[in-house]
């Protein structure tokens, strides 16, 4: 078995790498082992020049299948990998480019030691990290998924807030809406990278929400990503402008997400979340998102 190995070459290898993300889920049920398909959209999307994208590929099967994907910042000197269940025999190979680009960037006494995220399910990694030296460290967000029978909360919305496809959006609303975004993650949103994340097959425009007010304000939004293949469903992102929390706006938005979901034949709804953010938490079990797994960072120290 020859495998090759390539830097990331933008649109040519998009659909390449949805297709290893979606043989994963299918093998394993848990689809964040590395990047999930929507937070896959928003690297895409972003084209950030600040992370890395490696595959590793099978030479003699075209259209050259990829079976392991590495995503590294290297500018934290942290990184997370994937490896196709059925070649986890390669492990080492990826883990041994990864640590030899990490090392060579670095100058002594300076030299940080590589950070890996890893899930507490996934065994087979995690048992490679550990023959490799690292060590479990501190935790990283929470998965939380929900099964889509049976009967759906209430939702209860607010008088004077009213849900909305974010298509239906003015100018000027969608505008507001990339900003609204900006602020409540701390991070650049764009409506060029919003438009450009609308360009992703499995984006519907049915699950793009926002809640607006009687003066056409954003209050709240969520973008909820469909994998038409396995039937599930990925939140990402769930937000609520900070004039507007504390009245049940994202919980309606989740609920009216379920209904949506349901509708095109989901059957499973997931996200995932910040273990500290504990309104965050709240929310998310009120309306039966359960976790699943947890992420933690593993660590490798540079040998002196």
């Amino acid at each position: 078995m020859k495998i090759n190995h390539q830097e990331y070459r933008g649109k040519q290898d998009n659909q390449r790498i949805r297709e290893l993300l979606s043989q994963n889920y299918a093998a394993t049920r848990h689809p964040y082992y590395t990047a999930d398909p929507a937070n896959w959209e928003r690297i895409r999307a972003a084209k950030s020049g600040r992370l890395r994208i490696q595959l590793w590929e099978l030479a003699d099967r075209p259209p050259h299948t990829p079976v392991a994907l590495v995503l590294y910042q290297k500018h934290q000197g942290e990184f997370s990998y994937l490896v196709h269940p059925n070649y986890g025999e390669i492990q080492d190979t990826v883990c041994d480019w990864m640590e030899r680009e990490h090392w060579a960037a670095q100058t002594e006494p300076s030299a940080k030691p590589l950070q890996c995220s890893v899930c507490e399910k996934n065994d087979l990694q995690k048992a490679a990290l550990v023959r490799r030296g690292y060590s479990k460290g501190q935790m990283g967000p929470v998965f939380r998924k929900r099964a889509l029978d049976g009967a759906m909360p209430e939702i209860a919305l607010p008088k004077g807030y009213r849900i909305q496809e974010t298509r239906t959006l003015s100018e000027e609303q969608f505008a507001e809406r990339a900003t609204t975004e900006s602020e409540g993650f701390d991070r650049t949103v764009t409506v060029a990278f919003l438009r450009e994340l609308e360009r992703s097959p499995i984006y519907r425009p049915k699950l793009d929400l926002a809640i607006t007010t009687l003066d056409a304000s954003i209050a709240a939004f969520c973008t909820i990503w469909f994998d038409e293949r396995h039937q599930v469903g990925f939140y990402e992102p769930v937000g609520t402008a900070s004039a507007h929390r504390q009245r049940g706006l994202a919980k309606a938005l989740l609920i009216e997400g379920f209904r949506r979901l349901s509708k095109m034949g989901a059957t499973t709804a997931y996200l995932g979340n910040s273990a500290a953010n504990r309104a965050g938490n709240r929310l998310y079990e009120s309306v039966g998102m359960a976790i699943f797994d947890r992420e933690h960072w593993w660590q490798k120290q540079p040998s002196l």
